[in-house]
């Protein structure tokens, strides 16, 4: 009644609910394109892997959970890119504007960093990193100890399960080295540093 005085119809809001899904969907598809390939997407974070010296098959297992590869996505809660990096995270920890998470070398960068920095944090605690890289900092239980933080158990898992696979699968030949990998562009990363507290 109150739609039909201003002159919209049931018709009108049919176009415009078949305009925005279609809209929806357009920009999902855009988000996916990206210019690297998932060949070139592993080679990066295996040379940062080994720059920053931890196990590529834990950084390629993380990458493949977070974002199967893909540069560009953004998840329902803001995070960014191949490590699914919190702009809050990136700026606060790191001084790196969340513009430049869009960057897939940043955010490798930044992602091999953070759980570096975690897993040193929690006395080589790999399960206990993964949960506060994944669900935040309150990985102590009332009683002060350690403990997965419940709603990233099933994360915890997954990246688990496909570091054990991807450190069976791994073969030089299938990532090649570093020397071999070209970069658009050069970025120096080595300023990055934590902000102190």
């Amino acid at each position: 009644p109150v739609a039909t005085k201003i002159g919209a119809t049931p018709m009108t809001y049919l176009r415009v609910i078949l305009f925005l899904l279609t809209l929806v969907t357009f920009v999902q598809q855009a988000s996916a394109y990206s210019p690297y390939s998932k060949q070139q997407i592993k080679q990066m974070l295996v040379v940062e892997a080994k720059r920053q010296d931890i196990s590529p098959s834990l950084i390629l297992a993380m990458a493949e959970v977070e974002s199967d590869f893909q540069p560009y996505v953004v998840s329902h809660a803001g995070a960014i890119g191949v490590m699914q990096i919190m702009p809050a995270t990136a700026e606060q920890e790191f001084t790196v504007p969340a513009a430049r998470l869009y960057d897939p070398q940043v955010n490798i960068h930044l992602g091999v960093k953070f759980i570096k920095q975690l897993i040193a944090s929690y006395g080589g605690r790999t399960d206990i990193a993964l949960s506060h890289y994944n669900g935040g900092s309150k990985v102590k239980n009332k009683r002060g100890h350690l403990a997965i933080i419940p709603a990233t158990q099933k994360y915890v898992n997954k990246v688990l399960s496909a570091e054990r696979r991807f450190r069976l699968d791994f073969a030089p030949k299938q990532i090649k080295h570093s020397s071999q990998l070209m970069y658009a562009q050069q970025i120096e990363l080595d300023d990055f540093s934590p902000v102190s507290n």
